[in-house]
């Protein structure tokens, strides 16, 4: 009767051969494959919406607490003229330098050898 069972047993593919063994790995290989292929765009999106959250919380809570203060000192007064000049100088002199920077750039640009492409045939 025994063996009349293992003869069912294999007939219904519960047993498996070499080949079938090889078949079932490489079907899973695949499948940890393509697992993986969702996985990483699912943790890239996680990351970057955690990255934004923090900054946005950040410059939130910066602005606001910068704001607020803003709102408690008399502007009309030594301290408001010298934030106001203080900010406004540094709005010029960071304007003053991304110039710099930009005509720096481009006198790079027009002393830099022209690339030639090879010669025609």
């Amino acid at each position: 009767m025994a063996r009349k069972q293992t003869e069912s047993t294999s007939e219904a593919g519960v047993e498996r051969g070499p080949e079938s063994v090889g078949q079932a790995v490489s079907e899973g290989a695949a499948d940890a494959r393509q697992s993986a292929a969702q996985a990483v765009p699912a943790v890239g999106r996680f990351l970057s919406k955690s990255v934004y959250g923090a900054c946005y919380y950040a410059a939130y809570g910066v602005t606001f607490a910068a704001l607020t203060a803003a709102k408690a000192i008399p502007l009309d007064n030594a301290v408001g003229h010298g934030l106001h000049d203080g900010a406004t100088d540094a709005a010029t002199a960071l304007h003053k330098a991304e110039s710099a920077a930009a005509e720096a750039a481009a006198q790079v640009a027009e002393a830099a050898p022209a690339k030639e492409g090879p010669a025609p045939a």
